[in-house]
Formats: structure tokens, sequence, C-alpha cells
């Protein structure tokens, strides 16, 4: 819909829709719950991952900062690496790559081997594979939904995984 500005200037408006109808939508809910578990994941390793290795893997503090360095590093450089294949690869590729190379970190945690290397690399690959699937799921949205319900379910995804972290984490 379109409005005309004192000034003559036409803008877009966007209506919001109900948060009833929102979560009626075919795809809506899995749409979140994909969402909210890339930022759950994202909150926990960053407050609980130095806690883990201490707690779990018995290393002194300054060791499980330095590790977890490399969460933040592979976060920081999944997003940017989505960014720059966005063009090349589809969102929805992007995404399962993501998830492979996420999973793959995941694997190397879960292993218990006292190798802090191991331990390093299973980080930075948790944050780079996660770091690949936040900017795509905010690409995707209007694509999936379409724009004129993506701005409202986005607005209830933020809130949702905002409300959701700060529980968590």
């Amino acid at each position: 819909m379109e409005k005309v500005r004192g000034d003559g200037e036409k803008e877009e408006v966007v209506e919001d829709i109900p948060l009833k109808k929102v979560v009626r939508i075919k795809g809506v809910k899995l749409m979140w719950g994909l969402f909210i578990t890339a930022c759950a994941i994202e909150s926990s390793c960053g407050s609980f991952g130095s806690t883990y290795l201490v707690e779990q893997r018995g290393l002194g503090a300054e060791a499980a900062a330095r590790i977890i360095m490399f969460y933040y590093i592979g976060l920081a450089s999944g997003r940017l690496v989505s960014g720059l294949v966005a063009e090349k690869i589809h969102n929805w590729k992007i995404v399962k790559i993501g998830q492979v190379i996420l999973g793959i970190g995941i694997l190397a945690l879960i292993l218990q081997v006292n190798i802090l290397l191991l331990a390093a690399i299973g980080f930075f690959l948790i944050g780079f594979g996660n770091g690949l699937l936040f900017p795509n799921f905010n690409y995707l949205t209007p694509i999936i939904f379409g724009e004129e319900a993506s701005p409202s379910i986005m607005g209830v995804q933020i809130v949702v995984v905002k409300h959701f972290c700060n529980i968590c984490g």
C-alpha cells in the first residue's frame, strides 16, 4: 500500500498482521523454530562455552577463553562468507551447508577427546556454521512468506528470540 506524504513523495506503508494470523501462516512456526535454535546455539556457546570447557574438560579459565575466541572468529567468518557467496549460491543451500558444518563442530565437542585443538576447531565450526544461518533466515523470510507478511513475521521472530536468549543466557 502506498501513502502520499506532505511533500508529495510516495512512501510504502506496511500493514501489521495480527499475531493470531501470523501464527497460522504455513511454515512460520518451523522458521521461528530454526531461528530460535540458531540464536540459542549462539547464546549458549557465548555464555556457557568457556564454563563447559572449564567444568567438563578441566581447562583453565584462560585456555577456555582462548578457545571461545575461535567460536567468535568462526561466527564472524561465517557471516562474512555468507554475504560474499549470497549471490552465487542459493540461500537454502547456504543454510544446509551451515547446518552440516555446525553438526561437525558439535560432533567435535561431543567426542570428549582431550585435545585442545579439537575443541578449538569444534567451537570454530559451530560458530562458522551458525554464522551462515542467521543472515540467510532473515533473507529467506520475505522470499518464503511474501513481502507483505514478512515484516510481521520477522518482528515476532526477533522479539521471541530476544526474550528466549535473555532467559537462556
